[in-house]
């Protein structure tokens, strides 16, 4: 059967990530901005290292998208397959304008109700159920169902039945539980970082990965939890690696497997003359410039962009003596909103004479997929709220 995949909040980076990690499920489609399709399933293994994958599952039907098929549809799958005592589901509709699931829920359960089985039908406010509703309710298989609708290639609708959850908790203790929170100096979101590490898609056993910027350690803690045995992080600041230490301690006291990870106090220019080992891997958010209030003038953030320019050419220069031949960087590099647009760091004129390439994000995009890119070609990483993005550059050595 096919597989369907829940794309999260960055689509084009969780699809990237997909693609990147898992090429036993080409050719993947796409039916939607969030919603992927494989005629290949991914093992719940896979699924729980991805940072950009909300939900996964089974396409069960496929219909004309007429409310009448597809209530005929779900009805005949919660006979077979629900509890004879009682059907326990939810709708999440990924149609592009789908309005309330509501009516054809209550529609459902009425009819299960008529054929003597008791039901429980879970909605949301919105139009699709979050991870965290799925999770709580208990809707996966086979304690309940989470119908998943979405566009089908021949103007209908298919049918899919969750059957793994992105762990809300686990994600949500690593970002807000985690002993040391540098709210000023900007905070790398979990899944980011874990997207991230995967797009940089190195051999946890035999790979050498540093985190040149570590910051409070969160690429370096998700990339142990991808079971990276050499890990190596540095920061020129020394609360920034008393942070690291503090965080890993933590996880590692959580129950997680923590290799002993080397931490340094040093600028990243100066990692050459320490590295007793060159790096396979270099996953980093690099410094994003000062806190943006949104009032900067244009002048004033091209000024900052020149002068961060001129720091990271010589950066890379020195990133690409610490690294081996073939070694793979993966940079999120700030990206400055002004008005309606991207004011972005000349990446090409930066890498150029450093011994990097730029290579994209993934070979091949699905057909009808339009990804969200910076003006330099990297994966755009912004909420709408704020200021400063990150603009995600994949590089090689050569």
């Amino acid at each position: 059967m096919s597989s369907f995949f829940v794309l999260g909040s960055h689509p084009s980076i969780s699809l990237a990530e997909l693609i990147q990690t898992n090429p036993a499920l080409s050719p993947i489609t796409v039916r939607s901005k969030e919603i992927a399709v494989s005629e290949s399933a991914l093992e719940t293994a896979d699924a729980r290292r991805l940072g950009g994958l909300i939900k996964t599952g089974t396409i069960i039907a496929s219909t004309d998208g007429s409310n009448p098929a597809l209530l005929e549809a779900l009805h005949i799958h919660l006979k077979k397959h629900g509890s004879e005592t009682r059907a326990k589901f939810g709708i999440s509709d990924y149609r592009p304008g789908a309005s309330s699931t509501e009516k054809m829920g209550l529609a459902i359960k009425s009819l299960l109700k008529e054929a003597g089985t008791p039901a429980r039908f879970v909605s949301a406010k919105e139009t699709t159920l979050s991870s965290v509703i799925v999770s709580t309710n208990k809707l996966l298989p086979p304690t309940g169902y989470d119908f998943c609708l979405f566009p089908n290639p021949d103007g209908g609708c298919d049918i899919g039945v969750t059957t793994y959850v992105q762990s809300f908790q686990s994600w949500s203790r690593r970002d807000f539980g985690r002993p040391r929170r540098d709210a000023k100096a900007g905070m790398l979101p979990p899944k980011l970082a874990r997207m991230l590490v995967n797009l940089a898609n190195g051999n946890p056993t035999k790979d050498v990965l540093i985190d040149p910027f570590c910051g409070s350690g969160t690429v370096l803690m998700e990339a142990a939890l991808l079971g990276y045995a050499h890990l190596i992080g540095s920061d020129i600041t020394a609360s920034a690696v008393a942070n690291s230490k503090a965080n890993l301690l933590w996880l590692r006291k959580d129950g997680y497997a923590v290799p002993p990870i080397l931490l340094m106090k040093t600028p990243a220019q100066e990692l050459p003359g320490l590295m007793a080992k060159k790096a396979d891997r270099i996953v980093a958010e690099v410094h994003l410039g000062a806190p943006k209030q949104g009032v900067e003038t244009e002048k004033y953030l091209r000024e900052e962009i020149k002068s961060l320019a001129v720091m990271y050419t010589q950066v890379l220069r020195q990133l690409g003596q610490i690294a081996n031949k073939k070694a793979v960087a993966v940079l999120a590099f700030p990206i400055y909103r002004f008005g309606g647009t991207w004011l972005a760091l000349p990446i090409k004129d930066i890498v150029e004479g450093s011994g990097w390439a730029i290579r994209p994000a993934t070979a091949k995009w699905p057909d009808r997929f339009n990804p969200s890119l910076s003006p330099n070609g990297g994966l755009l990483y912004a909420r709408k709220e704020q200021h400063v993005g990150r603009d995600i550059i994949v590089l090689e050595k050569v």
